[in-house]
């Protein structure tokens, strides 16, 4: 088993994605329906996991992921 492999949940990853569409805290609360608390709970955890410091820098390394890149293509 890879030991460089970033294990998200589900909710870390749809948090995530929605954050590289440009989406503030608030707005990912109300699409994925759970409070704006915890979107900066997953949003620290996210970076925790992924070694950033900025939202920026998560999503800057949030473009570098397959299963991003191909969801943002199927929107397309």
């Amino acid at each position: 088993m890879n030991d460089n492999v970033i294990r998200l949940s589900p909710r870390q990853a749809e948090c995530l994605y929605y954050m590289v569409k440009g989406m503030q805290a608030k707005k990912i609360a109300e699409v994925m329906q759970i409070s704006s608390r915890t979107i900066e709970y997953h949003t620290t955890v996210l970076k925790q996991k992924l070694n950033c410091r900025t939202k920026s820098e998560l999503i800057a390394k949030a473009l570098t992921f397959d299963f991003i890149k191909e969801k943002i293509l199927l929107e397309n």
